[in-house]
């Protein structure tokens, strides 16, 4: 059971290796989405500040 979790550590380090490497690329699908997100949460914090 022991090794179940590291293979599970190391294949979400591996994925997450890959998805970083691809957001690096502006023209990337995984950076549009990373800048979607980041101006979503501004309008979020925003709205906050607002109250």
């Amino acid at each position: 059971m022991a090794w179940q979790s590291r293979h599970q550590k190391a294949e979400a380090q591996r994925q997450s290796l890959l998805l970083a490497a691809a957001a690096a690329d502006p023209a990337s699908d995984e950076a549009q989405v990373l800048r979607e997100l980041d101006a979503a949460f501004d309008d979020l914090v925003a709205e906050d500040d607002s109250l």
